[in-house]
């Protein structure tokens, strides 16, 4: 059984060229069409490095491949702080990389993060 690939991609471009591409989705709006959903655009690779650090990548894969049952679980696998971890959670929600859902148990309502893709693209314009 083979598992669909669902990617989000990451574009790094200055956005003076982003400009025609933003003026292109409103029209799509305007018109009641779809745009997509599944694109990051940022001014910089620097500014990329910044989104994606290192941990934050470790996080994502770490979710992705051990599916934990609560940000709890998250930090003793990572053996990391768990505010850092719902900080990077954060930022990452906001990217639309991570989903945050609540499940109540018996005891208590648990913050469970999962990763909607399974391949991020990033693509660098020159």
């Amino acid at each position: 059984m083979s598992m669909k690939v669902k990617r989000i991609e990451i574009e790094v471009k200055p956005f003076k060229a982003d400009e025609k591409d933003v003026a292109e989705a409103f029209k799509k709006i305007s018109k009641g069409e779809k745009i997509r959903e599944d694109k990051i655009v940022v001014e910089s690779l620097d500014e990329l490095r910044k989104v994606l650090t290192k941990e934050r990548i470790r996080l994502l894969h770490a979710i992705k491949t051990k599916k934990p049952k609560s940000v709890y679980d998250l930090s003793l696998m990572l053996e990391r702080d768990r505010k850092a971890i719902i900080t990077d959670l954060e930022i990452l929600k906001r990217l639309g990389l991570v989903k945050i859902a609540k499940r109540r148990t018996m005891k208590r309502i648990r913050t469970v993060p999962t990763v909607p893709y399974t391949k991020i693209d990033v693509a660098i314009s020159v």
